[in-house]
């Protein structure tokens, strides 16, 4: 009987939406693993995470390779380790990585319902995040003093119904930050996370 070959991973649709391919990087628990990895240590290799989570080398080096052909990875820089070369792996666009991974984590606020559930993103110039900075500030604090007077609540009253937690993430990179808006259940206490700063003048946008 004739071995059975290995079958190879196919490689991603070029057509296919952001969407779709987010959908496939999902689709197994050790690539939004190794996105937020990347998202904190900025660069890393195969050989550094096979080590450092005790998975093989080789599946380490597969789903490092699926994530750049998918795009949200790109390929840094590659050092010599004897006769062989080891690649080191940067994320594409820290921005739309940290708030897809947010996503996934988080309940749609349009999946609970109601007039004024939603979620956005935008791009912003330095002029733009200079104008709304006031009123992100006047809205974290609100935020906060809201998320105070129901945690009061909740300890004066067990009893009373589960509050929801609103979480609001600002992330990005230069000029271009991506905001979105979400909702989880489940805590007594309204939740913030970044602010908006305003770019140094004369800086300009694009990745690095």
């Amino acid at each position: 009987m004739p071995a059975l070959k290995r079958q190879r991973r196919s490689a991603p649709d070029d057509t296919a939406t952001a969407e779709q391919r987010w959908g496939k990087v999902m689709q197994h628990p050790l690539r939004p693993r190794i996105l937020r990895h990347l998202l904190k240590v900025r660069t890393t290799s195969a050989v550094e995470l096979s080590k450092a989570w005790g998975v093989r080398l080789g599946v380490v080096s597969a789903h490092l390779r699926y994530l750049r052909d998918l795009g949200f990875i790109t390929l840094y820089h590659r050092t010599a380790a004897g006769s062989v070369f080891v690649y080191h792996y940067r994320v594409t666009d820290r921005a739309d990585v940290e708030l897809r991974l947010w996503r996934t984590e988080a309940v749609p606020a349009t999946s609970l319902g109601g007039p004024h559930a939603g979620q956005a993103m935008a791009l912003l110039d330095g002029l733009a995040l200079k104008a709304l900075q006031p009123a992100i500030d006047r809205f974290l604090a609100e935020l906060a003093q809201l998320g105070a007077q129901t945690h009061e609540r909740q300890l004066a009253d067990p009893e009373r119904s589960e509050p929801v937690r609103l979480v609001v993430l600002v992330a990005g990179e230069h000029e271009a930050w991506a905001v979105g808006l979400g909702t989880t259940t489940g805590s007594t206490q309204g939740t913030t996370r970044g602010s908006i700063s305003t770019p140094a003048a004369g800086s300009r946008s694009g990745r690095r």
